[in-house]
């Protein structure tokens, strides 16, 4: 019987510290989910940023090439009446 109660004891020790070890690692899990969830986060905004930078430039772009299009058709309207 003490036999029984020795051994008891001594699986128990090994089952704790597994235990524990599991305890530790699913909190460890857990940061690094969140330290991942705020990195996602934080580049999905960076990248919201940018598109709205590339947008603005684009339109900028868009509008210098209309005023281009129509300088030169304004250009080319006035030598086609003088000529």
């Amino acid at each position: 019987m003490i036999n029984l109660v020795q051994e008891n004891a001594e699986c128990e020790e090994p089952i704790s510290q597994t235990k524990h070890k599991a305890g530790v690692l699913e909190r460890q899990v857990e940061f690094v989910a969140r330290q991942v969830g705020m990195a996602t986060t934080a580049m999905e905004e960076k990248m919201a940023i940018l598109k709205g930078r590339v947008e603005a430039r684009q339109k900028m772009v868009n509008k210098v090439k209309k005023q281009n299009e129509d300088m030169t058709q304004a250009t080319v309207r006035g030598c086609m009446e003088s000529g």
